[in-house]
């Protein structure tokens, strides 16, 4: 089964965190990697990434994506029904910016 195969095979099946767990330690690819490394794999990347947004760095992924912090000014907005003014305040957003390679692998582009 050669990689793209494999990622096929896996988009499929996986839905969570513990079914990508098991799914990589049952892969002919990486039957040596046993389920607590993947797990363990798992809870340092996601560490790592609430770390580097914490502080406000962008983490990039090659040929994955890029996450980064989107801050939002306070506003004031209208509520629909009422027209009431209401106050939002300022606020960070996470975002996630998908690769090129990525994009073309989704929508079947060979060329990547």
């Amino acid at each position: 089964m050669n990689r793209k195969e494999l990622i096929k095979e896996l988009k499929e099946r996986i839905n969570n965190q513990r079914e990508i767990r098991k799914e990589l330690g049952q892969e002919d690819s990486v039957r040596r990697i046993f389920e607590y490394d993947i797990e363990d794999f798992l809870d340092a990347f996601v560490a790592l990434v609430y770390e580097n947004l914490d502080n406000d760095v962008d983490i990039l992924i090659s040929n994955l994506g890029k996450f980064t912090i989107k801050s939002h000014k306070a506003r004031i907005m209208s509520h629909p029904r009422t027209q009431e003014k209401l106050e939002v305040p300022s606020r960070k957003r996470v975002n996630f910016e998908v690769s090129r390679s990525l994009k073309q692998f989704v929508n079947g582009d060979k060329d990547r």
